[in-house]
């Protein structure tokens, strides 16, 4: 049985989806929001192992894919482009235990990596936004919580 860990689940601990960057960007005489976002995709599996004709304890397999989201829209709001601008590493493990019991060590995991991804993310961002307007940047970072 695959189980999806839910964005509501991640919401509640350090690694929820939070904008990590917002700036103006200008093409064609226009001015566009963009906004950055990180993504998470998370993945859970139970299963058994067996050893000839033992069954050993149950396993939890999980994996994150975590992505840079670029969201673009007009001045009055009009949604304009949403992409993927970067691919982080994916993370992933083996716990102990049946996937519903583990969720808990599994969001620790996730919460440690959060910190390092959301200033990664930034960073990316800032040098995104410098690419997308030619070199001159009127990024306004958001905080983050």
């Amino acid at each position: 049985m695959i189980i999806t860990i839910l964005a509501a689940a991640l919401a509640t601990s350090a690694a929820s989806p939070a904008a990590a960057h917002q700036a103006t960007i200008t093409q064609a005489d226009q001015a566009l929001q963009a906004t950055y976002d990180v993504k998470w995709d998370v993945a859970a599996q139970d299963a058994t192992p067996k050893f000839g004709l033992r069954q050993a304890p149950a396993v939890c397999r999980w994996q994150a894919n975590v992505y840079l989201h670029r969201d673009v829209s007009g001045t009055q709001g009009q949604h304009q482009l949403t992409q993927p601008v970067h691919v982080f590493e994916p993370a992933g493990g083996t716990e102990i235990g049946r996937c519903d019991d583990v969720r808990g060590r599994i969001e620790a995991q996730l919460s440690r990596k959060a910190s390092s991804i959301q200033s990664q993310a930034a960073q990316i961002a800032h040098k995104d936004v410098l690419t997308l307007n030619g070199g001159s940047s009127n990024a306004k970072p958001l905080p983050i919580s």
